[in-house]
């Protein structure tokens, strides 16, 4: 039935063969546990590793600052208007209890950015293990101390028949409002805003090579930000999109019909500037290679850039560009079933992550590395960092950024 009703057929079954040959081994793995071990030693075993989890999360809870934490942001668009769409969350820790509470945020839309509560709740769950047990292979009693509060109807909670195909969008919210909420109360846990979004595109079409139907759907790597003794990450891709990587340039020629012809680290939009940068998005140009493709994509942090920690400056924003004939024709966050032509050029862009602490604190041979490196300009050490530069050498003034700092310095 499932196969009948995809264009893409072979790649829907394969989907679900491996999600089912991965029960199945799970099931003859048990099995032959039990039949070594008996059912119930098994059973106590597992119990055990579940207590285990549970103690080691009830430890880690004495770590964690203690109190109400209220954080807000913002969704760039609500769907059926430009308006953009307020999200927040109350972060509640005691010595026994970790509770985020969603109540108070929009009704689910007529849109398919809505997500259902357990993409909310593994959204959670992300930061609480990197706030507790970032390290230990994970069971369920490593979270025993974690209630998520999202109510029904909602858009971190939505009913039947709320659309929710795009649920990552929003589900990578759930996980950014705790991060940002805590970041500055665990530095040594937490990084500044990241880029945040999947940053998918979809291309289909028809392969002339083939004459078969194609759907090339692609999460992309951005740039994390900042933490508080390092830069930030570049070209990693988001906390709501482990399961996902890069795909490398010679795969995606022979599978589909373009030429990828960029794929390079995002210097141009750059990066949230602090005693420690974000990381860099990327730059990835497809050219399309058939007459027969369409284009729809969904990308959030295109109006809200990533945020800032402790005087870092915020990131920069993702969008997509659509070049035809050498001129870009339209940058875009959300696009649906636009007609590509042969010859035009998709081009991805994805931000850079914030950045931690004043700039112009930041190590000023760390300033003139990125120069020399051609990640930022002479003219953006000066600007941004306060250190300049000699032209030819490209080494450190030590007058003139001791000058250039101390006018920067607030009186």
């Amino acid at each position: 039935m499932i196969s009948a009703n995809s264009r893409t057929a072979d790649y829907a079954h394969g989907d679900l063969e491996a999600l089912a040959a991965a029960l199945r081994l799970a099931n003859r793995r048990i099995g032959e546990l039990v039949k070594k071990y008996g059912a119930e030693t098994v059973k106590t075993a597992m119990r055990d590793l579940l207590e285990e989890g549970n103690t080691r999360a009830n430890a880690a809870m004495k770590n964690l600052p203690k109190g109400d934490f209220y954080v807000e942001d913002y969704l760039d668009e609500s769907y059926i208007s430009p308006d953009p769409l307020k999200l927040k969350a109350k972060i509640t820790i005691t010595d026994k209890s970790f509770k985020v509470d969603f109540t108070g945020n929009p009704k689910a839309l007529p849109a398919p950015i809505n997500n259902p509560y357990p993409g909310t709740f593994a959204a959670v769950s992300v930061v609480f293990m990197a706030l507790t047990n970032p390290h230990v292979p994970f069971n369920y009693g490593l979270l025993s101390p974690l209630e998520v509060v999202a109510p029904v109807g909602t858009i971190f909670n939505p009913r039947r028949p709320s659309p929710v195909s795009v649920y990552w969008e929003t589900m990578a919210y759930a996980a950014d409002l705790v991060w940002k909420a805590l970041a500055l109360k665990m530095p040594d846990k937490l990084s500044a805003g990241h880029f945040l979004t999947v940053a998918s595109e979809s291309i289909s079409g028809t392969d002339p090579r083939s004459s078969e139907y194609f759907v090339l759907v692609e999460p992309n790597p951005g740039g994390w930000g900042a933490g508080i003794d390092q830069d930030g990450e570049s070209a990693l891709v988001s906390y709501s999109d482990g399961e996902t990587y890069a795909n490398p340039v010679e795969v995606l020629e022979i599978r589909f019909p373009i030429l990828v012809e960029r794929f390079e680290l995002n210097v141009k939009d750059g990066v949230g500037h602090g005693k420690q940068r974000g990381g860099f998005g990327i730059v990835k140009n497809y050219r399309i290679m058939t007459d027969d493709a369409v284009l729809t994509t969904d990308v959030n942090r295109a109006k809200f850039p990533p945020w800032g920690v402790d005087g870092g400056q915020n990131g920069t924003l993702n969008y997509l560009a659509v070049i035809r004939d050498g001129k870009e024709i339209m940058r875009v966050s959300r696009l649906t079933n636009f007609k590509l032509r042969k010859g035009d050029v998709v081009s991805i862009c994805t931000a850079g992550g914030a950045g931690w602490g004043n700039p112009h604190q930041r190590n000023s041979e760390f300033v003139a590395k990125d120069v020399r490196t051609g990640l930022i300009t002479i003219d953006q050490a000066a600007t941004h960092y306060g250190v300049k530069l000699n032209p030819q050498t490209l080494e450190v003034d030590l007058q003139l950024t001791k000058k250039l700092r101390e006018q920067a310095e607030p009186r």
